[in-house]
């Protein structure tokens, strides 16, 4: 406190707001009075929309070189959210995944300390249930549910691996390797993109049996 009235020169006009109107007031450093220094930070907004869009750029320009899953996914809303933009609305431009929604209604399962059901599908992203899963109140059954995910995401790694290598062994032997289909390649195809693509989506039309009309013979 004593450095604080030390560096406080003069006269600071302080905006105080309440839910009714917003009051300004006239403080000198007689007007400081605490036990403890306080731990002021005044920053600059247009320093600091500034620095948020140096990140959110930044953000999006290593987002296609990281592996297509989760993280890009969790990179685009980030960026996103540092551009100001709410982290709700952000789930609109960039839409949860079938992931996502899963391990969403298993907190409540996780929160009550109930176990999980094994893991059925090795390919699925496992970050996106870790992350979500990380938000759960600390109980046995959220360690355990991370621990086997980290478990399956190992095991993940190991036999993408291995298909890594068959392909390559094919490829040296002139045999056209099959193309292998990645269940996360969809939701989270190149993250720039998403930010565009979700934004200028425009709505499909979804046909009913009324709409459909009736062959004439």
């Amino acid at each position: 406190m004593k450095m604080c009235k030390q560096n406080f020169k003069g006269k600071k006009v302080v905006r105080v707001m309440n839910g009714m109107m917003t009051r300004l007031l006239e403080i000198t450093k007689n007007d400081l009075k605490t036990k403890e220094d306080p731990d002021v930070i005044v920053k600059s907004k247009n320093e600091e929309t500034k620095k948020n869009k140096d990140i959110a750029n930044m953000i999006l320009s290593i987002l296609p070189m990281l592996p297509q899953g989760y993280g890009q996914i969790y990179g685009a809303r980030k960026a996103l959210v540092m551009l100001g933009i709410d982290e709700d609305e952000s789930r609109l431009f960039v839409q949860e995944t079938g992931a996502e929604i899963e391990a969403r209604s298993q907190l409540v399962l996780l929160n009550k300390n109930t176990d999980l059901n094994p893991v059925s599908d090795i390919q699925e992203d496992h970050d996106a249930y870790i992350c979500i899963y990380r938000q759960a109140i600390d109980t046995p059954a959220k360690f355990k549910a991370i621990k086997n995910r980290l478990m399956a995401k190992i095991e993940k790694e190991k036999q993408n691996r291995a298909m890594d290598m068959q392909m390559a062994q094919q490829q040296a032997a002139g045999i056209a390797p099959s193309q292998p289909t990645n269940p996360n390649a969809g939701p989270a195809a190149t993250a720039s993109n998403m930010l565009m693509s979700s934004a200028l989506q425009k709505p499909k039309t979804i046909t009913t049996a009324r709409d459909v009309q009736p062959v004439q013979k």
